[in-house]
């Protein structure tokens, strides 16, 4: 479908990024396509983005390689994310472009090669990929390279890079000179940081009155700009809130379902079930594992991060 990122209309991705006061600041640690894991000793490593691109990237992370010749299966939880992902093998760099999940999935890592990526916050994903935002859901899109720099080449460097943190720099430096458009538009933006900072707890009518527009135009930009509707993408924020309160206590379920804006603990449950598969204490136990599985749950989407 049209969009005004075709006609040049909107701002790049420092500009959309800037100018976000408390609502950039206000996001959940959302927990989505990447490991669960530990420091970089255990083959895990996270960081917050540059200052100036803290209101469109939530995470950078990077898992390293090791000797096992093994791989793992990690479940995700569904999350309003875009993920890019770099799978750096012994011969070769691949770019993955994870979509929003609106339904569980799986991802099968290989554990010879080393990961690095770019986890970006709801709403706020730059336009790296010409497609219609419907078909960013629940999906996977292969990219030849990122800002200008083959994926070949961006392997390369990324290798010979010392540390997490150079990677990292290189990365936003890649992204502030690509001069993306966002991936959405001004009013679904502002809404999507609104959403986040309310945790999901706030209906989609008095979302739309917060920002000054009708409930019909917000859901409208919401469908063309991210796909789906405001609604399911509030349900989604709200999950994952929740879940981020399984982390530290998950004993008062009572306390968090309130907290998170459910009707009462009942309500909770029941969307944990049918969002993530499971209760909310099976889905505790997972998070204890690292959300490591035997085997893909029944109907869940499986990605391959090769």
């Amino acid at each position: 479908m049209a969009s005004d990122v075709a006609m040049g209309m909107n701002p790049t991705l420092s500009e959309a990024s800037g100018g976000l006061g408390a609502e950039a600041g206000a996001s959940q640690d959302h927990l989505g396509l990447h490991p669960q894991g530990g420091p970089l000793e255990t083959g895990y490593q996270v960081s917050a983005p540059a200052r100036d691109l803290a209101g469109v990237v939530e995470r950078f992370w990077q898992a390293a390689p090791s000797d096992d010749h093994g791989a793992n299966l990690y479940e995700i939880l569904p999350d309003g994310n875009v993920d890019l992902v770099i799978g750096l093998g012994e011969s070769a760099c691949r770019l993955h472009l994870y979509g929003p999940a609106t339904r569980l999935a799986v991802a099968s890592t290989c554990n010879r090669h080393g990961y690095l990526a770019v986890r970006f916050l709801p709403g706020q994903a730059p336009r790296l990929l010409d497609i219609d935002p419907v078909d960013l859901l629940d999906a996977r899109w292969e990219l030849d390279g990122l800002g200008g720099v083959a994926a070949e080449e961006l392997g390369q460097r990324l290798l010979a890079a010392p540390d997490f943190g150079s990677r990292q720099a290189m990365l936003e430096d890649l992204l502030r000179q690509a001069h993306l458009a966002p991936l959405a538009g001004e009013l679904c933006r502002r809404a999507a940081r609104l959403a986040l900072a309310r945790g999901g707890d706030i209906r989609v009518r008095d979302l739309a009155r917060e920002l000054g527009v009708g409930t019909r135009r917000l859901e409208r930009s919401f469908k063309s700009d991210l796909g789906l509707p405001p609604k399911p993408f509030l349900r989604l924020v709200r999950l994952q809130r929740a879940v981020a309160g399984l982390c530290l206590d998950r004993q008062d379920q009572a306390g968090l379902a309130q907290a998170c804006g459910y009707a009462d603990q009942a309500h909770m449950i029941r969307d944990f079930n049918a969002l993530a598969g499971r209760s909310p204490l099976a889905v505790a136990d997972c998070l204890r594992n690292r959300m490591v599985v035997s085997q893909p749950p029944p109907g869940a989407v499986h990605h391959r991060m090769d």
